[in-house]
């Protein structure tokens, strides 16, 4: 689902108005208008606000950890899901090497 329809849906969920959830994004660090959350709810601009900014709205619309960002940002999430299997495999080679049968 697009970020803006998503974005939408929980606004509508939340029951909140645009200057409720400018004000309360205040409280997670995050100064934004009530005119900056009109623009980000209308589809023809769309617009993806910053990172944080998403991680606030989350917050102030009680939505599960990163679903907007994870929609606003789908590159970075693949990039770093990549990154950590990578990791994780070379962790899991040098763990088990040394947790082998036999060797001392």
């Amino acid at each position: 689902m697009p970020y803006t329809q998503l974005l939408n849906q929980l606004i509508d969920q939340s029951g909140l108005t645009a200057k409720e959830i400018a004000e309360r994004c205040k409280q997670h660090g995050q100064e934004i208008t009530a005119s900056y959350v009109s623009i980000l709810r209308k589809e023809a601009n769309e617009r993806i606000p910053s990172f944080e900014v998403s991680q606030a709205l989350e917050a102030v619309l009680d939505a599960p950890k990163d679903l907007l960002v994870l929609e606003g940002y789908p590159r970075l999430f693949r990039t770093a899901a990549i990154c950590e299997r990578a990791l994780y495999t070379r962790c899991s080679c040098v763990v088990d090497k040394r947790e082998s049968p036999g060797r001392r």
